[in-house]
């Protein structure tokens, strides 16, 4: 009973700084409830009611439908359309990574890793940019070399360098990257981003890039 009167008493000795700490607790709640609420409908509500408004998850038209949008019009090869409903499984292919890492010094930290994607191609015609772009694989090749070296400049500052090689076809990025640790909370980076290589190679189509990046944890 002491304990709670004790903790009642300091509560309200400095009463600014108690009402400044429970308004920032009942704002912080607010503001995560109504995060939630938007992910949830975005995530949840808005995919549930399009699905609503058709026939069912998926749909598959015939040609002509968006003209004549009629439920009888059948599928011209429905055989077709059932082997790709069954969702077989493509061939097996293996992933690995073998990596070294050594701290040389509390300031001068360095890695090396090869990784091998057995899903990717040997020969430039053969990659698969396509779904490269949509998001469906990480690389098109198999082989790969990264080297990363990161050099504790200062307490608060850090600098990083980092490049990946294309072993099928030779091309490569060079990453660096300057972050400074402006608090216990926050931190700000710059980097820059160079690629090349031959124009049918995967990073010689990419271009140079930089980038500015501030982030705040709370």
């Amino acid at each position: 009973m002491m304990l709670w009167r004790i903790a009642w008493r300091n509560l309200w000795r400095n009463r600014r700084r108690s009402i400044i700490i429970l308004g920032s607790l009942v704002v912080a709640t607010v503001a995560m409830i109504l995060q939630d609420s938007l992910y949830r409908g975005l995530a949840f509500q808005m995919p549930r009611n399009q699905i609503g408004l058709h026939v069912g998850h998926v749909q598959i038209y015939r040609s002509g439908y968006h003209e004549d949008p009629l439920v009888e019009l059948s599928i011209d090869r429905p055989s077709e359309i059932a082997h790709f409903a069954k969702g077989e499984a493509g061939p097996a292919f293996t992933r690995a990574i073998l990596g070294l890492d050594y701290q040389f010094n509390p300031k001068l930290y360095g890695l090396l890793e090869y990784h091998f994607n057995g899903e990717g191609k040997r020969e430039r015609a053969q990659y698969e940019f396509a779904r490269l772009f949509r998001g469906e694989i990480l690389n098109v090749a198999r082989n790969y070399l990264f080297l990363q070296t990161v050099l504790q400049l200062h307490p608060l500052v850090r600098f990083g360098v980092g490049s990946c090689l294309n072993l099928d076809d030779g091309s490569r990025f060079v990453l660096t990257n300057l972050s400074y640790s402006a608090a216990d909370n926050a931190a700000l980076s710059a980097g820059l981003q160079a690629c090349s290589g031959a124009g049918d190679a995967e990073y010689g189509s990419y271009p140079s890039a930089g980038f500015l990046r501030f982030e705040w944890y709370f």
